[in-house]
């Protein structure tokens, strides 16, 4: 079942970048998330230890964290500036 997972967060970040890559940074930042998540779930199927549960269990809930935090920022900017580009346009 990794092995699916894997596949799956490569195609996600592969598909949402060659399909949306002119939105922006938002595009950017979940695409590598995908990236590195598929690497992630690469490594727990190639090495002996558990990278799901523990201290480096933690360091991937962390990272996911702050690729959450880094999203939020994006959206809210890009909202932001949509807002702003509509109030010059009337």
């Amino acid at each position: 079942m990794g092995c699916f997972y894997t596949v799956l967060w490569f195609m996600m970040a592969a598909l949402l970048y060659s399909k949306f890559k002119d939105e922006g940074k938002i595009v950017y930042i979940l695409s590598g998330y995908f990236i590195f998540t598929g690497i992630w779930w690469l490594a727990n199927q190639l090495v002996v230890t558990d990278l799901m549960v523990g201290t480096y269990g933690m360091i991937f809930r962390g990272v996911s964290v702050l690729a959450l935090i880094f999203l939020i920022f994006a959206f809210f900017d890009k909202k932001k500036h949509s807002e702003n580009e509509k109030k010059e346009d009337k």
